[in-house]
């Protein structure tokens, strides 16, 4: 049964996490507010494609790559 609740709470925190970056308001602290050349050199550091992806993919990625989720 406690593998079953903590497949649950998994599925609820992914939920939370992806809901986050559905908009640029709902994610701004890392989005909008993050300044574009830092938020690009670090994605660059990381190997993340910048490239015709919208700044919120990017950060997202980035913060899952850094062990955000």
């Amino acid at each position: 049964m406690q593998g079953f609740e903590d497949g649950l709470e998994e599925a609820r925190q992914k939920a939370e996490f992806d809901q986050f970056f559905d908009s640029y308001e709902s994610s701004y602290a890392l989005t909008l507010a993050y300044p574009d050349d830092i938020l690009l050199e670090t994605a660059r550091k990381y190997d993340i494609e910048t490239e015709g992806r919208p700044k919120k993919d990017i950060v997202k990625e980035l913060f899952i790559k850094k062990g955000g989720f």
